[in-house]
């Protein structure tokens, strides 16, 4: 007999002698295994794998847990910081096998999940064949919902596979108690049909279902992991090497095991059928359907009993719902669904039916009938009715597919569509160096032509209802909106500094907007404009609409095009939503749609917020929202007055941030869809610096700055804090630059904006709710300092003043300064006609200058400026230093350390730049020109932070270098359509 449990024959005996074994293990729990397992097993066989089983049931850990020093003290335990060309960035989790890393791919320029073996598991030949096999059968299934396998090697002895990284929860984790919402469990359970479906017919079995195996990706993405058991159903498919240990006896987690496979029987995709029967019970009713003290006893359950009937447990369930979960629980593999096509068809039959948790059985009305006490049966229904409304009730949604329109390997986004749903137009970098150029192509084809092509980008078109022509947007000579045929041509210039423009439905007028929108919506940042297509230059009817607000931007039109829909925050309001004005009257209602995406977990304020793409004939708005971390394109039906008619939903629940939706419904009903897909990385980055101040060599990303934002450095540039996305929220951290490697250390877990650093490292500053917090690194209690106030600027040397933005609905937008047992106040005021607007205050190193942004409300531009500080705060309008007196957006200065030379962002040659001025030491007035510093010209890697405020990007100087935020995009455009 070979050392591994034999045939049919010989498996069934063996196996039995096994259980006993492995019972009798969990009973004595021996010292030494090895003279235990040489003491009671009668052959290497049963030797070998009692040994397994018992060694798994002492080391076992779920696929993505973290090890118990992380778990229990918070102590991050040590890895590698490279595996092949993969940079590790951190833990997610550990098993008895192995430990899997989220790492950063550097040729890709992607994050990604690195599976590996452990010291002890990577030396088993067993382990090493299980871990291909894993790659090789998750590979072998191109499928939505199944994780996608990128890589597989061997360095410096590890064993890995590298695979797609799932930001979301095991669905372990999710189950509830009491079960999930029936219609959440249908909506994962019909995905992982699906996906099972697609590999069975493969001839992939999986044969280790489990829940931890299931990951639930942000927006509801199934995402089936870990095929390191699975079987080859169908041998002519071609696959070899086999795991020993996995073939021919018991393998899986025993509670979702089918009978057939805790014999050690055969397995085929029927095993699989049964633990998904098993997984379902559990998301219905919140318990396993087969329970007991031990695995054995577990194991005797599933072998002789029956699971308890479903609705014993969730009474209020539809019977359809019993009727699938018990024929997938038969015992005898002949008697379940043939195949789990045949499944996915009888769950989406409920999906399309109505809500299953509605219907009662007959034998539950008939038991309400037979009371004859008719207040009791009330008062059941009343408490059942109010059971289901405490749950939120999700909207039935349209099952559909994904279509890719581009397979670019760059950045191509920003579509629209024709009125007749014939032509498609986008932005692209496919064909140049980096910059965006605008496309057009048919519907299907892909005969995609170049129209307009220049040094800058051009991006955001919208086509004239007669599809003939396009208006778009260009960052060439500072910006604005520029006509096109859609078959190319010579493009006009139709309105500097426009953007997001929209024609209206007649063709007769165009809206856009100016400005910037960051999370405050300052006065004046953004304005909205309506003009008339054509000839509106001669004609001057060009009218800011409507009047009445401090911010306006992303304005469409309605189908009837008598009125737009847009973002902005009216004059007296204190906090932005979506509005529509009428153009005959100019009247305006509040949709109040913002709250209610605030209600379902879209938190407006910490990233971009939502705007409206298009209004639709059917009065849907489409639009991008981000819910958690997945960043989706929502739907919600808005009426010609504004009132919303249902609750907002998702359009598309993909795992990449889905943006630039546009549709149009054609003359025949058709719908036709269009958006983007893009995978964005927002990273720290250091520029190191010649004397002169100018980029010395090409910019570096700092080790596990992943997904980062907010930089701050002290002044002497060894200490820095930041702020990093976690899966359990924002965090600021704090790394030390003069060490190798970076090795940052959490300071604070919270949901935090724009972490600001005093100059000697030893405070932190920090906004959070709208008040200004600040604590000691070495962590005594935060102490609020400012309330109702913006984000925090900078912090002085020692710590002790904090400048603070204004908050978003101030009346007068200067810059507040605060600190311990200081009330805030104005940091200086100007004493001019014209009021200034204050942003990204910085204090000069000698304390005894600022230099901030500023801009007045009616102008379309940024300076960056220096005023003194005065005793009592008032500045004379001759002593405002102008640093930049350009027509471009100039802003977040910051100080060199020695307060020769200012730093700031500027769009003065396209998209945002280093750049810089040098100043007088005393007089603080510039000395010569304005120069560059670093440019970023390539659309895929941009100045940006991870949200609209432009704090976020975190621009700060030490002696040698700058670091920053910089932001990765690549993506494509999809279409959604209907699955029929």
């Amino acid at each position: 007999m070979e050392d591994t449990l034999g045939g049919a024959e010989s498996s069934g005996k063996e196996w039995e002698i096994v259980k006993e074994l492995v019972f009798q293990w969990e009973t004595d729990q021996p010292a030494d295994l090895d003279a235990w397992l040489g003491e009671h097993c009668p052959t290497a066989s049963v030797r070998c794998e009692v040994e397994r089983l018992a060694r798994a049931a002492a080391t076992s850990g779920e696929f993505m847990r973290g090890g118990a020093a992380q778990e229990h003290l918070g102590i991050a335990t040590p890895h590698p910081s490279h595996i092949g060309r993969y940079s590790v960035i951190e833990e997610l989790g550990a098993g008895g096998t192995g430990v899997v890393y989220g790492a950063y791919d550097q040729a890709l320029e992607r994050k990604v999940a690195i599976k590996v073996l452990s010291d002890g598991a990577a030396a088993g030949a067993q382990d090493r064949k299980r871990l291909r096999w894993d790659a090789k059968a998750a590979s072998a299934t191109i499928h939505p919902n199944i994780v996608t396998i990128y890589d597989i090697g061997t360095d410096a002895g590890f064993d890995y596979i590298v695979m797609e990284c799932v930001e979301g929860r095991p669905l372990g984790k999710l189950i509830a108690p009491g079960g999930l919402p029936v219609q959440t469990a249908l909506g994962y359970a019909i995905q992982i049909a699906c996906a099972l479906d697609a590999a069975h017919r493969g001839g992939i079995v999986h044969r280790d279902l489990k829940p931890n195996n299931i990951m639930i990706a942000n927006g509801g993405v199934v995402k089936i992991l870990d095929f390191g058991l699975a079987k080859l159903d169908n041998p002519s498919a071609g696959y070899t090497s086999l795991p020993a240990t996995i073939e021919g006896h018991f393998a899986g987690t025993v509670a979702y095991v089918s009978p057939e496979q805790a014999e050690g029987k055969p397995v085929d995709n029927r095993g699989d059928i049964f633990s998904f029967g098993c997984i379902l019970y559990e998301m219905l009713t919140g318990s396993q359907a087969f329970q007991g003290d031990n695995p054995f006893s577990v194991i005797g359950r599933i072998l002789h009993q029956s699971a308890p009937r479903l609705r014993l447990l969730a009474p209020q369930l539809d019977e359809r719902l019993e009727t699938i979960v018990q024929r997938c629980l038969r015992k005898e593999p002949g008697e379940r669904f043939a195949g789990m096509d045949e499944v996915t068809a009888r769950l989406e039959e409920l999906v399309e039916t109505g809500t299953p948790q509605s219907r009662f059985s007959y034998r539950t009305r008939k038991r309400f009938m037979g009371w004859g006490i008719a207040a009791a049966a009330a008062a059941l229904l009343t408490a059942g009715a109010m059971r289901m409304a405490s749950r939120q009730a999700l909207p039935k949604e349209t099952r559909y597919e994904q279509i890719r329109i581009t397979n670019d390997a760059g950045l191509t986004s920003f579509p629209a569509i024709s009125a007749d749903g014939q032509l498609i137009a986008y932005a692209s970098d496919r064909a140049s160096v980096g910059n965006l150029d605008l496309w057009v192509q048919h519907w299907n084809l892909s005969d995609a032509k170049r129209i307009a092509f220049n040094a800058a980008d051009e991006y955001s078109p919208a086509f004239n209802p007669s599809g003939s022509e396009l208006v778009y947007r260009s960052d060439q000579d500072g910006g604005g909106l520029y006509e096109i045929s859609a078959l190319g041509g010579e493009s006009v210039l139709v309105a500097p500094g426009g953007r997001d423009g929209h024609f209206s439905p007649d063709g007769e007028w165009l809206a856009y907007w100016k400005g910037e929108v960051g999370n405050a919506l300052f006065r004046g940042s953004a304005r909205t404009f309506v003009t008339p297509a054509y000839g509106f230059q001669a004609l001057g009817k060009t009218q800011e609409f409507p009047p009445g607000f401090d911010v306006a931007a992303y304005p469409i039109w309605s189908p009837a095009g008598n009125s737009i829909l847009f973002l902005g925050r009216k004059t007296g309001e204190k906090k932005g939503d979506w509005w529509i004005a009428k153009l005959a009257d100019k009247s305006v209602h509040r949709t109040g749609i913002l709250d209610k995406l605030l209600l379902l977990g879209v938190n407006a304020y910490r990233t971009y917020y939502p705007v409206p793409g298009v209004w639709l004939k059917d009065n849907t708005v489409l639009f991008t929202a981000t819910a958690l971390d997945a960043t989706n394109i929502w739907s919600v039906r808005i009426d010609p007055k504004g009132n919303v008619l249902d609750e907002p939903r998702h359009w598309t629940s993909g795992t990449e941030v889905e943006q630039n939706p546009d549709a149009a419904i054609t003359s025949k009903g058709s719908l036709h869809t269009v958006y983007s897909a893009l995978t964005i990385a927002n990273s720290i980055w250091r520029i190191p610096l010649t004397p002169a101040g100018k980029m010395g060599s090409d910019p570096e990303l700092l080790n596990a700055m992943f997904h980062a934002g907010f930089p701050s450095l002290s002044l002497d540039g060894r200490v820095m804090a930041f702020s990093a996305r976690r899966q359990l929220g924002d965090s600021i951290q704090l790394a030390k630059l003069d060490r190798a490697p970076v090795l940052p250390s959490t300071l604070r877990q919270a949901f935090n904006i724009r972490p600001v650093l005093s100059g000697d490292g030893s405070t932190v500053a920090w906004y959070a709710a709208s008040n200004g917090y600040i604590m000691a690194v070495k962590g005594d209690a935060p102490e609020v300092i400012c309330r109702g106030c913006g984000p925090p600027t900078h912090v002085n040397f020692d710590g002790t003043k904090v400048i603070f933005e204004a908050g978003g609905s101030s009346k007068v937008e200067e810059l507040q300064v605060a600190g311990r047992g200081q009330p805030p106040r104005s940091l200086f005021h100007i004493q001019d006609r014209r009021q200034w607007m204050q942003a990204s205050g910085r204090f000069s190193p000698d304390e005894r200058w600022v230099a901030f942004t500023g801009w007045h409300e009616a102008e379309n531009k940024r300076q960056i400026l220096v005023v003194p500080i005065t005793p009592d705060g008032t500045v004379a309008p001759d002593q405002v230093v102008e640093i930049t007196t350009d027509d471009f957006s100039n802003r977040e200065p910051v100080w060199s350390p020695d307060g020769r030379r200012i730093y700031f962002l500027s769009n003065h040659d396209g998209p945002d730049c280093v750049w810089a001025v040098n100043v007088d030491p005393v007089s603080k007035r510039p000395v010569g020109e304005e120069f560059a510093v670093a440019h970023f010209h390539n659309a895929g890697r941009l100045i940006r932070g991870p949200t609209p405020y432009y704090g976020s990007i975190g621009l700060s100087a030490a002696r040698n270098f700058l670091v920053l935020t910089l932001t990765d995009t690549k993506g494509n455009i999809w279409s959604r359509g209907t699955l029929r």
